[in-house]
């Protein structure tokens, strides 16, 4: 953490423009003018803010013509009371402290502030992280701080603070932009009521003498149409599908076009994720970058070994939490909250399951992946789940699986069900365990808690003669019990909706009991059908949605479904059976 000066920069003109440094000997002092240092070492919220009281008052501007009748020390004197800031001994003029650090030009120094400029280079970061990072490459604490003093000054490093203070004394966090309402002593500034950010804590502490540094943003690299002849980095070990590469075009065309935004709808087993790698290929051959943003993290990490295949050339990172921060590459897979860490870096963002949780509702992760593209930069959100049928603007279908068979189209159970904590003594409806019992397929059983997973799991393991077994977050033994479905070891897996996404069973069948419960809304009931039909070898399943009354999203899950169904055919995208 380091604390600044606030200084005013006087031209001989009389114009007035104020910054801060962190240590006045290092300031350069062959400009036009004269250097007055207005502060003493301050926290870098605090010095932040005078700067911006001073810069946008009237006083600050005003003042600039009155350096003609009054002496420049008097004059800012009284301005800063103005502003209620009097400190003993301030404002020096510059004349009066000693040089250091007079050489700007070495060699060294030029490498240095190259570096600070390559290692921020489309990110945020703190201080503290730049420097140990500079540590690693032999460059000693101080020679990193007058280094970075140079890149400052010369406006290739930007500095902020981590939390601004902004108007009616509100608080922002300037990594997240999240409202900042909680304070804590601090040991490096010494207040006891300094700003802390709760809300990205997990990135690094960012506090109000936090100092955030970022750089000038790269230039944003999109394909021109005639640059589609480039050699291509791209392999694929397979051909798309008909849907996949009709898709695959249009977000060709996108990249071509004015529109800064993309959303892509695929059926649940589709391959959304194959249709971006063209768009994506494109990019990198132009010399952009591009993220690849996911919510969870094991499959950020099955992403980028599949990236790696596909674009064996390009260098691939991948962000996820217990990563360090630094890591290298054009292309770039990362959790939805990395997204944090970047700064106007990328050309193009695919972000993947928007609906999904944490992304879905969270202002401050729409804004960290908004600020991490370049100016001009596009945006490609895809899902399987919208929250509600988008409109045909702007939007790319892929209706149908690769094997061309139509989706399984879920059907509502009416059946009066007991409360999961009563499933013992009421027992389950003889014609639900029925189903269960008869099949020769495995079944997937979802339900709303994990009270409900341990009740109606242990229920069915009593009254059944086949292997049962029960899953949930939270369970030790979920991967274990996982494998076991998909190998045969258990019949029948009674699961909370963790088992919704990111998985794939053979000629599995699916059945959500309370499927009227509140936790199953449209994007959920559709994720678990979306279990049914995945391979070619078992393209058809049922899928039961059983509960004692129908929702509103139980009928919307069903419409898109059969929506997709409909697309799928006009589009001759299905088999003829």
């Amino acid at each position: 953490m380091a604390k600044l000066q606030l200084f005013a920069k006087i031209a001989e003109n009389s114009q007035v423009t104020y910054d801060f440094t962190e240590n006045p000997q290092w300031l350069e002092r062959t400009v036009e003018g004269e250097l007055v240092i207005l502060t003493p070492p301050l926290p870098m919220d605090q010095v932040y803010f005078l700067r911006e009281q001073l810069l946008h008052s009237t006083f600050g501007k005003v003042i600039r013509g009155w350096f003609l009748c009054v002496s420049k020390e008097t004059l800012l004197v009284w301005l800063l009371r103005k502003f209620k800031v009097s400190y003993p001994g301030f404002p020096l003029l510059i004349k009066h402290i000693p040089v250091s650090y007079s050489d700007r030009t070495s060699d060294s120094q030029t490498q240095l502030v190259a570096e600070i400029q390559a290692l921020l280079s489309g990110r945020i970061l703190l201080d503290s992280q730049l420097f140990e990072k500079l540590r690693e490459r032999g460059f000693w604490p101080e020679n990193a701080r007058y280094g970075l003093e140079i890149g400052h000054q010369k406006g290739l490093v930007r500095w902020w603070p981590g939390i601004v203070h902004e108007r009616w004394g509100v608080h922002r966090c300037v990594r997240c932009n999240a409202f900042v309402e909680e304070t804590r002593p601090c040991w490096q500034c010494g207040r006891s009521d300094c700003p802390i950010c709760v809300h990205c804590e997990g990135l690094g502490e960012v506090r109000g003498c936090s100092r955030l540094l970022t750089t000038i943003p790269l230039a944003l690299q999109l394909p021109s149409p005639r640059q589609s002849a480039l050699a291509s980095n791209l392999v694929l070990k397979y051909e798309l599908t008909t849907a996949q590469q009709n898709a695959s075009n249009e977000l060709m065309e996108f990249l071509d076009s004015d529109k800064p935004k993309m959303f892509v709808w695929a059926a649940c087993g589709a391959g959304k994720t194959e249709v971006t790698f063209q768009a994506i290929d494109r990019v990198l051959e132009s010399g952009g970058q591009v993220l690849f943003a996911i919510p969870r993290r094991d499959v950020v990490q099955e992403l980028a070994v599949r990236l790696r295949e596909s674009f064996p050339t390009t260098r691939v990172a991948q962000h996820f939490a217990g990563c360090h921060w630094y890591s290298e590459g054009a292309l770039v897979v990362a959790t939805t909250h990395q997204v944090l860490r970047f700064y106007q870096r990328f050309s193009l963002v695919i972000l993947d399951e928007v609906d999904a949780f944490p992304y879905h509702g969270s202002e401050m992760l729409r804004y960290g992946l908004t600020r991490s593209l370049v100016p001009g930069g596009k945006l490609i959100e895809m899902t399987a789940t919208p929250i509600k049928c988008p409109s045909a603007k702007g939007l790319v279908t892929i209706p149908a699986r690769y094997h061309g068979h139509p989706l399984p189209v879920p059907r509502f159970w009416q059946v009066q069900l007991p409360h999961w904590d009563k499933v013992v003594q009421r027992s389950m409806p003889q014609e639900v365990v029925a189903v269960l019992a008869q099949s020769k397929q495995p079944y997937l059983v979802f339900v709303p808690t994990v009270a409900a997973a341990k009740q109606v799991g242990q229920y069915l393991q009593s009254v059944l003669s086949v292997p049962v077994c029960f899953c949930y977050g939270g369970d030790p033994e979920r991967e274990m019990k996982r494998t076991g479905l998909v190998s045969g070891k258990f019949q029948i897996m009674v699961a909370t909706s963790i088992m919704e996404r990111g998985i794939t069973i053979p000629k599995v069948q699916v059945m959500a009991l309370y499927s009227d419960h509140p936790i199953f809304d449209v994007r959920t009931l559709v994720q678990i059908a979306g279990r049914v039909g995945r391979t070619a070898q078992s393209p058809r399943g049922s899928v039961w949605f059983v509960g004692n009354t129908i929702t509103a999203g139980i009928t919307q899950a069903i419409q898109q479904i059969e929506y997709l169904n409909t697309q799928a055919k006009q589009q001759g995208l299905l088999r003829e059976e």
